[in-house]
């Protein structure tokens, strides 16, 4: 059976012309290795993003999903490891949303962690880094919207 990765990336937002997610999608081959690549763009909007991708899920069935974004500013690949269960916008989405400080899921958990260890990280990406610079990016700048960071955890209900 073929394995399906769904790679997802955002449309541009907050007066930018392009958005980088975008442009590496649309470089993708629709085969890496034996693993077929699902595309998808999704909105810059608070809760559309996520149903989109939830939306796709349940066509495609993936085996993996990673999401993928522009993070202003940072000047090193940084995976984001935990989900928080709020809401907290710094700009306005596509459509003039600005949640502060909402809840995205009330029956959810304050927050998840990611199970993968920092030690897979160059192997899975293929980029040597500073782990030590990675963890501290991290923690600097660790949640600045629900759309990459829980995505897979805090869906809204729609």
């Amino acid at each position: 059976m073929e394995k399906k990765v769904l790679i997802t990336g955002f449309e541009p937002f907050g007066g930018e012309k392009i958005n980088p997610a975008t442009e590496i999608l649309n470089r993708l081959p629709e085969y890496i290795s034996d693993a077929k690549i699902i595309k998808l763009i999704i909105p810059t909007v608070f809760k559309k993003a996520s149903k989109r991708v939830t939306d796709m899920m349940d066509i495609e069935r993936p085996d993996v999903v990673i999401s993928i974004g522009q993070a202003g500013g940072r000047k090193a690949i940084t995976v984001e490891r935990v989900a928080i269960n709020v809401d907290d916008a710094l700009i306005e989405d596509n459509e003039g949303n600005k949640p502060i400080d909402e809840v995205i899921r009330e029956d959810g958990e304050n927050a998840y962690f990611t199970t993968e260890p920092y030690a897979v990280y160059p192997e899975v990406i293929g980029v040597d880094f500073n782990q030590e610079k990675l963890q501290n990016e991290i923690n600097e700048e660790p949640f600045k919207d629900e759309y990459v960071i829980a995505l897979d955890y805090y869906t809204p209900e729609v």
